[in-house]
């Protein structure tokens, strides 16, 4: 009995077992990666964000800022609300790094306020404070601000003068018109005998000029 003749033997109940086996397999298959996907979605969910750490949305001063007077009180305003613990922060002058007071500012919600001591001498220059907090998220979070001091008042100022030249004059001495006088004298009479050998040089000039002319008409002729 050949291929042919033996697949036209088969049953129709045998048929219909290979078709629900497969139908069977395809729901197996399906469930799988349904219990795949599920399993990586709620490992995703259950992984902390980095990005939950609070960060700073505004401050007074402003972050760069530049002020005309030293600030009584230091504002954050924070993107979420930190946990109060271990919450400190540190005023240094940004120009040669010294510390110039720190301490546990107040915290409320997002708002964190630190008051400057009223004793602490600071003038122009620049200055950063420096807080760690920790964020809502229960990381600890370090970051900083920084700004500028420069008052109208303690610039220094400068003037300038100006002073208008005095003009002396001095009138000519004796001896002086008796110098130039002899100068142009001599300038004078040096000139003079020039003038009458460039008049003869030029009258040689034209005169040999004439012969030369008469001498070659005479060849033409």
């Amino acid at each position: 009995m050949d291929v042919r003749t033996r697949r036209q033997h088969i049953s129709p109940k045998h048929e219909r077992f290979n078709v629900a086996s497969k139908k069977n397999l395809n729901m197996r298959t399906l469930a799988a990666s349904a219990g795949i996907v599920g399993i990586g979605a709620a490992a995703f969910a259950l992984t902390p964000v980095a990005s939950a750490h609070d960060v700073v949305l505004s401050s007074n001063p402003e972050n760069g800022s530049v002020i005309d007077e030293f600030p009584e009180t230091i504002e954050l305003e924070f993107s979420g609300v930190p946990q109060d613990l271990f919450t400190t922060v540190a005023l240094s002058n940004a120009d040669s790094g010294e510390v110039l007071t720190s301490g546990s500012p107040q915290l409320v919600d997002q708002h964190l306020t630190f008051e400057v001591p009223s004793d602490l001498e600071a003038g122009n220059g620049n200055y950063i404070l420096g807080f760690q907090i920790t964020s809502s998220d229960g990381h600890a979070t370090k970051g900083s601000i920084e700004f500028e001091v420069a008052s109208a008042a303690d610039a220094p100022t400068t003037t300038t003068t100006t002073t208008t030249p005095v003009e002396t004059a001095t009138e000519p001495s004796d001896n002086a018109d008796s110098e130039l006088t002899a100068e142009s004298e001599e300038s004078s009479g040096i000139s003079a005998p020039w003038n009458w050998l460039l008049a003869i040089a030029g009258v040689f000039v034209i005169g040999g000029a004439i012969v030369m002319m008469i001498a070659k008409n005479r060849n033409q002729k």
